[in-house]
């Protein structure tokens, strides 16, 4: 009942700002998505625009948390690609499933009978028959022997008692984990060896970036004083950390060897060799921006997709140019491969007055 009544809390205090804003005239675009006026007005407007490609976004029960933003902030951003959530599929030219993983047998079944009404020819970005890829048996195996840099995962009696090991709980998101001498295989848990990567400063840092149909981002740098990083943890964190071509390689080994298209991936620095080690692979990752009260502050109210915190803190992508350009960029080479009459732009022409919010 109380994750009932905060998601009722939640939508109440959505449609109170919306509304408060909406009266006063504030410009839609400063106000992120929710539930109210502000952002229905803009899916409004959402509906007359056309765009090369259709994309169909698959997001199934038991979780529904991101598929409804992601589609506005598509519809709101791209001038190539317009989406909708769980519907259009036989018009579709990309299909992305967005299903919290690992997708049960059961949503697994449903997404094979709704994928049997796209065209033949069209892509499906993270596909059911990878998308569990990071919670099958020998993952860590597999990576390592695309050469990519993991942590051990197969121990000996030699490592009883003298490695100190991660246990993870398998086949859960937002596992349980936590570091311990090894002491054999648990049932229910995975293990892999624990790197120390402790700072001078007492804190562990670790990295987040973005993998989209072979374009790499680096996303966020957070601080923790705890092994264990995460939002509970985090006592800092930062959207302006720059990536070596070596991890960004790396990246694209994980995706060409799990078969996913979207994702986000986990590293640290191996504090020895300088060099990352990758421990997790998020197909789901939380498509809200983490920003508490530092957007707020500056009277942008709403939620924002985590692909828009460098533009709300005033950051500069890494790559030089507005992020959309390259989504936009990725999605069409993406079609491409696979559709006919579909051309690979190199540096999209989709600037100017066209661009929604403008």
């Amino acid at each position: 009942m109380a994750p009932l009544v905060s998601k009722v809390q939640r939508a109440t205090r959505e449609l109170f700002w919306q509304s408060a804003f909406f009266l006063v005239r504030v410009p839609p675009s400063e106000v992120g998505f929710g539930r109210g006026p502000l952002t229905w007005s803009r899916q409004l407007r959402h509906r007359w625009r056309k765009r090369m490609l259709a994309i169909t976004v698959l997001e199934y029960p038991p979780t529904h948390r991101f598929g409804d933003l992601m589609v506005y902030w598509i519809n709101e951003n791209s001038l190539a690609c317009s989406a909708r959530l769980n519907r259009g599929i036989e018009s579709a030219d990309i299909v992305w499933i967005l299903c919290q993983d690992p997708i049960s047998s059961e949503v697994h079944s449903r997404l094979l009978q709704t994928l049997r009404r796209k065209r033949p020819e069209v892509p499906i970005i993270n596909p059911p028959a990878a998308y569990n890829f990071y919670h099958m048996p020998g993952a860590f195996e597999r990576l390592a022997g695309a050469g990519v840099r993991v942590p051990r995962s197969m121990f000996s009696p030699t490592d009883i008692g003298r490695t100190r090991v991660v246990y993870k709980q398998q086949e859960i998101q937002a596992a349980e984990k936590f570091v311990a001498l090894y002491d054999g295989e648990r049932r229910g848990f995975n293990a892999f060896e624990f790197c120390d990567f402790k700072g001078p400063e007492g804190l562990y840092r670790r990295y987040r970036a973005h993998y989209l149909a072979g374009f790499v981002r680096p996303s966020s740098l957070m601080l923790s004083p705890h092994w264990n990083v995460c939002l509970k943890h985090m006592v800092y964190q930062e959207f302006s950390f720059q990536m070596s071509e070596f991890e960004k390689d790396q990246i694209r080994r994980i995706a060409a060897e799990s078969g996913l298209d979207f994702f986000a991936v986990d590293y640290v620095m191996d504090p020895d060799q300088g060099k990352p080690i990758f421990t997790d692979i998020n197909v789901y990752p939380s498509q809200v921006a983490p920003f508490k009260g530092t957007v707020h502050s500056r009277a942008q109210r709403g939620v924002w997709h985590t692909f828009d915190a460098r533009t709300r803190l005033g950051l500069p992508e890494p790559s030089g140019r507005e992020f959309i350009l390259d989504f936009d960029e990725a999605l069409v080479g993406y079609a491409a491969g696979h559709l006919q009459g579909i051309t690979r732009v190199n540096g999209l022409n989709i600037g100017g007055s066209d661009r929604l919010g403008a």
